[in-house]
Protein backbone atom coordinates (compact mmCIF):
# COMPACT_ATOMS: atom_id res chain seq x y z
CA UNK A 1 0.00 0.00 0.00
CA UNK A 2 1.01 3.69 -0.31
CA UNK A 3 2.53 5.24 2.27
CA UNK A 4 1.03 9.01 3.26
CA UNK A 5 2.69 11.32 5.27
CA UNK A 6 0.65 13.40 7.31
CA UNK A 7 1.62 16.70 9.00
CA UNK A 8 -0.05 18.53 11.74
CA UNK A 9 1.38 22.05 12.62
CA UNK A 10 0.68 23.79 15.75
CA UNK A 11 0.00 27.68 15.09
CA UNK A 12 -1.06 27.82 18.60
CA UNK A 13 -3.76 30.56 18.79
CA UNK A 14 -4.35 30.06 14.77
CA UNK A 15 -5.13 26.47 15.28
CA UNK A 16 -3.74 23.51 13.67
CA UNK A 17 -2.56 23.13 9.67
CA UNK A 18 -2.83 20.07 7.94
CA UNK A 19 -0.37 19.69 4.89
CA UNK A 20 1.08 16.12 3.48
CA UNK A 21 3.88 15.29 0.94
CA UNK A 22 2.10 13.18 -0.52
CA UNK A 23 -0.90 15.81 -1.23
CA UNK A 24 0.97 18.71 -2.72
CA UNK A 25 -2.21 20.90 -3.02
CA UNK A 26 -3.50 20.29 0.55
CA UNK A 27 -3.90 23.22 2.61
CA UNK A 28 -6.25 22.13 5.57
CA UNK A 29 -6.82 23.70 9.09
CA UNK A 30 -8.96 22.72 11.92
CA UNK A 31 -9.14 24.82 15.41
CA UNK A 32 -7.51 22.18 17.55
CA UNK A 33 -5.48 18.80 17.25
CA UNK A 34 -8.26 16.49 18.12
CA UNK A 35 -10.71 17.81 15.48
CA UNK A 36 -7.74 17.50 12.83
CA UNK A 37 -7.17 14.47 13.71
CA UNK A 38 -10.73 13.20 13.64
CA UNK A 39 -11.53 14.95 10.35
CA UNK A 40 -8.14 13.20 8.36
CA UNK A 41 -9.59 10.46 7.22
CA UNK A 42 -12.67 12.18 5.54
CA UNK A 43 -9.75 14.72 4.01
CA UNK A 44 -7.55 12.18 2.52
CA UNK A 45 -10.80 10.61 1.32
CA UNK A 46 -11.51 13.43 -0.63
CA UNK A 47 -8.23 13.69 -1.84
CA UNK A 48 -8.31 10.59 -3.94
CA UNK A 49 -7.45 7.95 -1.07
CA UNK A 50 -9.78 5.60 -0.27
CA UNK A 51 -9.71 4.25 3.62
CA UNK A 52 -7.65 1.06 3.65
CA UNK A 53 -5.12 1.54 0.67
CA UNK A 54 -2.56 3.41 2.21
CA UNK A 55 -0.69 3.36 5.00
CA UNK A 56 -0.94 6.72 7.03
CA UNK A 57 1.91 7.85 9.51
CA UNK A 58 1.40 10.90 11.34
CA UNK A 59 3.67 13.88 12.13
CA UNK A 60 3.16 16.68 14.47
CA UNK A 61 4.93 20.32 14.09
CA UNK A 62 5.45 22.95 16.57
CA UNK A 63 7.07 26.26 15.96
CA UNK A 64 9.52 27.88 17.71
CA UNK A 65 11.69 31.30 17.42
CA UNK A 66 14.97 32.21 18.77
CA UNK A 67 16.00 35.66 20.52
CA UNK A 68 17.67 36.28 17.30
CA UNK A 69 14.52 35.77 15.31
CA UNK A 70 15.26 32.93 13.77
CA UNK A 71 12.38 30.72 12.84
CA UNK A 72 12.17 26.72 13.52
CA UNK A 73 9.52 24.14 12.45
CA UNK A 74 10.73 21.67 14.83
CA UNK A 75 8.89 17.68 13.39
CA UNK A 76 8.45 14.54 15.46
CA UNK A 77 6.50 11.64 14.71
CA UNK A 78 3.16 11.15 16.87
CA UNK A 79 3.19 7.42 15.94
CA UNK A 80 6.10 3.86 16.45
CA UNK A 81 8.84 4.21 19.04
CA UNK A 82 9.48 6.51 22.03
CA UNK A 83 12.29 8.75 22.43
CA UNK A 84 11.79 10.83 19.87
CA UNK A 85 10.86 14.44 22.57
CA UNK A 86 14.67 14.21 23.78
CA UNK A 87 16.29 15.47 20.65
CA UNK A 88 12.75 18.04 20.69
CA UNK A 89 13.29 19.41 23.70
CA UNK A 90 16.82 19.88 23.53
CA UNK A 91 16.92 21.29 20.49
CA UNK A 92 14.25 23.93 21.73
CA UNK A 93 16.70 24.42 24.39
CA UNK A 94 19.68 25.24 22.18
CA UNK A 95 16.94 27.41 20.13
CA UNK A 96 15.79 29.26 23.38
CA UNK A 97 19.81 30.04 24.37
CA UNK A 98 20.93 30.61 20.51
CA UNK A 99 23.08 27.24 20.33
CA UNK A 100 22.87 26.06 17.45
CA UNK A 101 24.54 29.71 15.12
CA UNK A 102 27.29 27.27 13.68
CA UNK A 103 24.79 24.38 12.34
CA UNK A 104 22.46 27.37 10.77
CA UNK A 105 24.09 28.16 7.21
CA UNK A 106 23.33 24.34 6.65
CA UNK A 107 20.08 24.18 7.84
CA UNK A 108 17.79 23.41 5.01
CA UNK A 109 14.80 26.12 5.09
CA UNK A 110 11.24 26.65 3.80
CA UNK A 111 10.91 29.14 1.15
CA UNK A 112 9.06 31.08 3.86
CA UNK A 113 12.30 31.03 6.02
CA UNK A 114 11.67 28.43 8.84
CA UNK A 115 14.07 25.70 9.30
CA UNK A 116 12.77 22.49 9.28
CA UNK A 117 14.39 20.29 11.91
CA UNK A 118 13.04 16.35 12.21
CA UNK A 119 13.82 14.92 15.29
CA UNK A 120 14.65 11.05 14.22
CA UNK A 121 15.89 7.98 15.77
CA UNK A 122 18.69 5.24 15.23
CA UNK A 123 16.44 3.20 13.33
CA UNK A 124 14.55 5.04 11.08
CA UNK A 125 15.51 4.52 7.65
CA UNK A 126 15.91 7.32 5.00
CA UNK A 127 13.24 6.43 3.12
CA UNK A 128 10.75 7.35 5.48
CA UNK A 129 12.58 10.76 6.42
CA UNK A 130 12.54 11.66 2.76
CA UNK A 131 8.92 10.65 1.87
CA UNK A 132 7.83 13.48 4.76
CA UNK A 133 9.65 16.37 2.44
CA UNK A 134 7.94 18.21 -0.74
CA UNK A 135 9.72 18.96 -3.87
CA UNK A 136 13.30 20.58 -3.52
CA UNK A 137 12.82 20.39 0.07
CA UNK A 138 15.28 19.94 3.01
CA UNK A 139 14.93 19.39 6.44
CA UNK A 140 17.98 19.18 9.43
CA UNK A 141 18.04 15.80 11.19
CA UNK A 142 18.51 15.85 14.94
CA UNK A 143 19.40 12.29 16.72
CA UNK A 144 19.77 12.67 20.24
CA UNK A 145 22.75 9.55 21.60
CA UNK A 146 22.66 10.15 24.83
CA UNK A 147 24.94 12.05 27.16
CA UNK A 148 23.40 15.03 26.77
CA UNK A 149 24.68 14.87 23.10
CA UNK A 150 22.79 15.65 19.72
CA UNK A 151 23.90 14.75 16.46
CA UNK A 152 23.06 16.87 13.28
CA UNK A 153 23.08 16.67 9.72
CA UNK A 154 21.37 18.07 6.80
CA UNK A 155 18.89 15.93 4.02
CA UNK A 156 17.34 17.27 0.82
CA UNK A 157 14.94 15.88 -1.27
CA UNK A 158 16.60 16.31 -4.81
CA UNK A 159 20.25 16.46 -5.85
CA UNK A 160 21.03 19.84 -4.85
CA UNK A 161 24.30 22.13 -4.59
CA UNK A 162 24.51 21.45 -1.22
CA UNK A 163 21.83 18.70 -1.23
CA UNK A 164 21.39 14.92 -0.03
CA UNK A 165 20.90 13.89 -3.63
CA UNK A 166 21.30 10.09 -4.87
CA UNK A 167 24.69 10.75 -5.89
CA UNK A 168 25.79 11.32 -2.45
CA UNK A 169 23.52 8.70 -0.95
CA UNK A 170 25.45 5.91 -3.36
CA UNK A 171 29.15 7.36 -2.60
CA UNK A 172 27.83 6.81 1.23
CA UNK A 173 26.83 3.42 -0.24
CA UNK A 174 23.48 4.07 1.36
CA UNK A 175 20.04 3.33 0.28
CA UNK A 176 16.48 4.61 0.79
CA UNK A 177 15.99 1.13 3.18
CA UNK A 178 19.61 2.44 5.26
CA UNK A 179 19.10 3.50 8.45
CA UNK A 180 19.87 7.10 10.60
CA UNK A 181 22.88 5.09 12.34
CA UNK A 182 24.10 3.89 8.81
CA UNK A 183 24.04 7.65 7.49
CA UNK A 184 25.42 8.90 10.60
CA UNK A 185 28.74 6.31 10.58
CA UNK A 186 28.94 6.46 7.07
CA UNK A 187 29.37 10.94 6.74
CA UNK A 188 31.41 9.94 10.28
CA UNK A 189 33.94 7.55 8.64
CA UNK A 190 34.37 10.17 5.20
CA UNK A 191 34.85 13.52 3.95
CA UNK A 192 31.49 14.63 2.50
CA UNK A 193 31.33 18.92 2.26
CA UNK A 194 27.08 18.49 1.89
CA UNK A 195 26.94 16.28 4.78
CA UNK A 196 28.71 17.55 7.62
CA UNK A 197 27.94 15.72 10.81
CA UNK A 198 27.44 18.38 13.79
CA UNK A 199 27.55 16.99 17.46
CA UNK A 200 26.35 19.56 20.05
CA UNK A 201 27.01 18.68 23.96
CA UNK A 202 24.58 20.23 25.80
CA UNK A 203 24.14 20.84 29.34
CA UNK A 204 21.82 18.68 30.87
CA UNK A 205 18.23 19.76 31.22
CA UNK A 206 18.16 18.35 34.67
CA UNK A 207 21.01 19.11 35.92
Amino acid sequence: MRDVHVVFTDYKEDGWGIASPQVPGLVGGRATASEAAADLEGILEWCGFEPGTYNLHRHEEKYAISPRGDEFMLRFAVDGPEGRDQAIGRMLHAIEHDEYLDDLPRMPSFVTGEHLIISVLADDTIGWILDQLGDREGAYLQFYAGDDALYGIPIYDTDQEMGRGTTTLEKLGLTRDSVVRDLIDAVAAEEVDSLRLSIQHLPSLHA
